[in-house]
């Protein structure tokens, strides 16, 4: 392998260290002292150059990427100074919002070189022991929640453990993904029972519907995989206990989170269970978009320009959230980039890995991330 090509692999396996453990830090600030240091930021900002500049270093195509993807963001910003002439730094957001998606396509780009072509199997096992950590530090941070150390999934209801990570979606979204990979890898192992049994329990700590469904939809699958019958019967039988469980205890003493969830039910449906709001704001932001101009509706409005017009500015449904962002145009880059994963996962013969990705695309189709 190429030195120069090595370093900068090396080098972006330490950024991914650092972020994925630099996002509670920020977490651990913004909930107790309401300050946002910024360290994930800027360390994610870091990790994109080195990642773009890894991936064109194999093809100039990765660059096309980026670059679409940034020059919407920068139209959208552009654009957006009209409607907010009086504070214009509202605009700059979707150039922060456009970096979270542009770093997730990014990375499977880099990973699918580094592991799938270049077969770079030295920092495959790197990668993995690294998770295996990480997935231990996550359980860990839920659990500790008994003892009151941490923060509430669900604050003004009290219900629900998320450690200190700021957003309790999106950490049940990586307790997801790294869950998956945990089980994926230890898939013929023996400890692969344990790892289940124990993602399905964190997952309902956490307490989201997305992650308690991903999890245990998932953890079945793999276990059908397995052929064993018994176990996955054991599984749903664990299931209708702790969702028993769960019921009881709320019903018994009269949690405000069962009342709201009764009252939801028999008030605005079941759409709004699933849903949990979101529909209303779909209607709200995407009536505020039809209300622009034609070129907003192409190229979106960033959230900080949304929030000056009075509307949420995140619908929390990840498709919404990119129309309303970035428009159109940017929603179709992403849709067209989805369908290259879909293909080369396809391509590979990845069948566990496309249920988890259709899984993925499931929930944030419901709950954004």
């Amino acid at each position: 392998m190429n030195i120069k090509l090595g370093f900068i692999d090396s080098f972006i396996y330490y950024i991914f260290l650092f972020t994925i453990f630099t996002d509670q830090i920020t977490g651990y600030f913004l909930l107790e002292h309401s300050v946002d240091i910024k360290i994930s930021q800027l360390l994610k900002m870091v990790l994109m150059f080195f990642l773009i500049f890894r991936l064109v270093n194999n093809s100039k195509y990765y660059l096309l990427i980026p670059l679409f993807w940034l020059s919407i963001a920068i139209i959208s910003a552009l654009l957006s100074t009209q409607l907010v002439l009086s504070d214009t730094s509202n605009s700059t957001t979707s150039l922060a919002d456009s970096n979270k998606i542009l770093l997730l396509y990014l990375s499977f780009f880099y990973f699918y070189q580094l592991f799938s072509i270049e077969k770079n199997y030295r920092f495959f096992l790197k990668y993995q022991k690294s998770v295996f950590v990480f997935f231990v530090y996550l359980i860990l941070s839920v659990w500790v929640g008994f003892f009151g150390i941490g923060h509430s999934t669900y604050g003004e209801l009290n219900y629900g453990f998320k450690g200190y990570y700021f957003s309790g979606n999106e950490f049940a979204l990586l307790f997801f993904v790294t869950s998956t990979f945990v089980s994926l890898s230890l898939f013929r192992g023996r400890y692969f029972y344990l790892i289940s049994f124990f993602s399905i329990i964190t997952a309902f700590l956490i307490g989201t519907k997305s992650v308690m469904l991903g999890v245990l939809i998932m953890s079945s699958f793999l276990l059908y995989q397995r052929k064993n019958i018994f176990f996955l019967g054991f599984v749903f039988l664990f299931f209708l206990l702790l969702l028993s469980f769960f019921v009881s205890f709320l019903n018994i003493s009269g949690n405000a989170l069962f009342d709201k969830f009764l009252w939801v039910l028999d008030n605005r449906g079941i759409q709004a269970l699933l849903f949990s709001g979101r529909e209303i704001y779909i209607v709200d932001s995407f009536s505020y978009l039809y209300s622009l101009d034609v070129i907003y509706y192409l190229f979106g409005v960033p959230k900080g320009v949304i929030e000056s017009g009075g509307i949420k500015s995140m619908v929390e449904i990840d498709w919404a959230d990119v129309i309303m962002w970035f428009g159109l145009v940017g929603f179709y880059i992403v849709f067209f980039l989805s369908i290259i994963q879909f293909y080369i996962l396809l391509y590979n013969k990845r069948y566990n890995v496309l249920v988890f990705f259709f899984l993925i695309m499931g929930i944030s189709s419901v709950t954004g991330h």
